[in-house]
C-alpha cells in the first residue's frame, strides 16, 4: 500500500510538473507567433481602425495576447455591437464582429446621429455615411425616447410601401407622429 501511494504521488507530481514546464515553454517568444488576424463581419467599420484597436503586433506569442483586452478595445468602435475573439493555433487570431444596424437618423439640436434598431445613437453622421434613412425628430424630450423611435421604425417596417416614402418623422406627445 505504501509503494502504491508513493508511485501515485510521483506520477501526479510528474504530470503537474510536465504541464507547468510545457506551459512555460509554450509561452516563450518565438513559439506560436501571431502571423494572421482574421476579421469577420466588418461592413461599416473602418478595418484599419479596428486593426489598430487590437493593439498587438505580429510575431507576439498567442498565449500572451489578452483576449478580453482585445474585445474591450474593439467594443469602443461606434459600429460594433458584439465581439468574439479566439486563438486559432498555431499562428492566428480569429475575430468575429457583429455590427449595429442603422435604421434612421436622429436629430439632436443641430446634429444628425445615426440610430440603430434599438433607438440608440451609433455615431454622428459624417459626409461618407449613407443618407438613405429617414430623419426622426422628437418635439419633446421623454425618458423612453429610444423606445418610441424603435416603435416607429418597426411600424414602418411592416409597411414597406410607406417606409420607402418617409424622409422625416416628427414625434409629438401622446404617440402622435407627423410623417414627411
Amino acid at each position: 500500500i505504501m509503494l502504491r501511494k508513493t508511485v501515485m504521488i510521483v506520477a501526479v507530481t510528474c504530470v503537474i510538473g510536465g504541464i507547468y514546464l510545457g506551459w512555460m515553454e509554450a509561452e516563450k517568444p518565438g513559439h506560436f507567433p501571431l502571423q494572421e488576424i482574421h476579421l469577420e463581419g466588418v461592413v461599416n467599420s473602418d478595418v484599419e481602425k479596428a486593426l489598430k484597436k487590437i493593439s498587438t503586433d505580429k510575431g507576439v506569442n498567442l498565449f500572451t495576447i489578452d483576449l478580453d483586452s482585445v474585445k474591450k478595445n474593439l467594443l469602443t468602435l461606434p459600429w460594433i455591437r458584439t465581439v468574439r475573439v479566439k486563438r486559432v493555433f498555431p499562428n492566428s487570431l480569429s475575430i468575429k464582429l457583429t455590427e449595429k444596424i442603422a435604421v434612421c437618423m436622429g436629430k439632436d439640436e443641430d446634429r444628425l446621429n445615426l440610430l440603430d434598431e434599438y433607438g440608440s445613437t451609433i455615431k454622428l453622421v459624417e459626409p461618407r455615411d449613407p443618407l438613405v434613412f429617414p430623419v426622426v425628430v422628437m418635439s419633446h424630450h421623454t425618458e423612453n425616447q429610444p423606445a418610441k423611435v424603435v416603435w416607429l421604425i418597426n411600424l414602418l417596417g411592416r409597411h414597406p410601401w410607406l417606409k420607402d416614402r418617409v424622409s422625416e418623422a416628427i414625434g409629438y406627445a401622446g404617440n402622435r407622429w407627423v410623417l414627411y
